[in-house]
């Protein structure tokens, strides 16, 4: 419905035009008076402002409709990364919860690859820095 006002906007500014190009020529050949003139111009301004402001809600309301479908970013080519827990290299972290008021820092667990149950068993998880203390923040 919306995309038919811009529609309906567009066609109204084109008349508008045409209008105030007629009206220009009939002042030319002086069978109008600048009083119909300048109301020709006057109309084809509030058409443009019209068609502007019916651009403008279509945008809205579909950056609205994306954000709520949950299709913002992705629309737009944005793609976010999963955050990363400093484990060692031979572990996978586990994600359990990103807290936004320790500035990044994660609530994780470093889990084994496979392949490394063996050397686990012989020497055990190393830490895994986010969940030590001195991955903590802000008094987390």
């Amino acid at each position: 419905m919306i995309r038919a006002s811009v529609n309906l906007s567009e066609i109204a500014f084109g008349y508008a035009s045409k209008r105030v190009d007629a009206d220009q020529q009939r002042y030319d050949l002086g069978t109008i008076s600048v009083f119909f003139l300048l109301s020709s111009q006057t109309d084809l301004t509030i058409a443009r402002s019209n068609l502007v402001d019916q651009i403008v809600q279509y945008r809205r309301n579909v950056l609205n409709l994306q954000q709520r479908l949950g299709t913002l970013l992705a629309d737009k080519g944005i793609i976010l990364q999963q955050p990363k827990c400093r484990c060692a290299g031979s572990f996978s972290p586990v994600f359990r919860s990103v807290d936004p008021r320790c500035l990044g820092a994660i609530d994780c667990e470093c889990l084994p690859q496979p392949g490394l149950l063996a050397m686990l068993q012989k020497n055990g998880p190393p830490p895994c820095k986010e969940n030590g203390p001195e991955g903590r923040r802000n008094g987390r």
